[in-house]
């Protein structure tokens, strides 16, 4: 398969949640069962582009097989509280990729960079802060979803995971370069001393891999 950018995989594992949220009002428990499906469909096309399966997926899979069993049971909750409990429960799925130190965006990001820098710190942390990123928007679309009337409670937290896709491009772009900026004065900047101690010296300061 040709190269996929991580955003399409991201976008691809969010539609059954926007079918889940977006369907479910009209016709009820089978867009539950819809989103299951396409949740079997979306496992499978990840699994083939970022060579495993993706965190968010499988996760994904279990909540609806869940939602699935709850409506047909006659557990309505799954369809009236969709929004709290969709958007809460991608929050414990953040968190807790977060707690095995595992991002769940880090499978995402493989797709943008090469295997070089898989194992760096910068590229680990840079995921750490896009994944608590998302643990901020699926907790600010849970409240909304629940404090805002209709169709506002639908429609905002949409707006809010447009804005989390926005940021896990922003923050690759922005947040490295600000640690380097942070880092850089520790080490990159000193005054050389001179003249047998009579207090004359020279500024040194380090670019790339010389002195100038």
């Amino acid at each position: 398969m040709g190269r996929v950018p991580g955003f399409a995989s991201i976008a691809l594992s969010f539609t059954p949640w926007i079918v889940y949220w977006s369907v479910t009002p009209f016709i009820g428990a089978p867009a539950i069962w819809a989103s299951l499906a396409i949740t079997a469909l979306v496992l499978t096309l990840n699994r083939l582009i970022l060579g495993e399966a993706a965190f968010m997926d499988a996760f994904t899979a279990a909540f609806m097989a869940a939602a699935s069993i709850g409506v047909a049971a006659g557990v309505e909750v799954f369809i009236w509280g969709r929004g709290f409990i969709g958007y809460s429960a991608l929050a414990v799925m953040a968190l807790t990729s977060l707690a095995l130190r595992r991002p769940y965006t880090l499978q995402v990001s493989k797709l943008d960079y090469p295997d070089v820098y898989w194992s760096q710190p910068a590229f680990i942390k840079t995921n750490e802060v896009i994944t608590w990123a998302w643990v901020c928007v699926y907790a600010v679309a849970a409240v909304t979803s629940v404090v805002l009337a209709p169709p506002a409670s639908s429609l905002a937290p949409l707006a809010f995971i447009g804005l989390g896709l926005w940021l896990s491009t922003w923050i690759p772009k922005t947040y490295p370069l600000r640690e380097v900026v942070r880092e850089f004065p520790r080490y990159g900047y000193w005054r050389a001393g001179v003249g047998g101690g009579r207090g004359e010296g020279y500024d040194v300061g380090v670019v790339g891999s010389g002195v100038g």
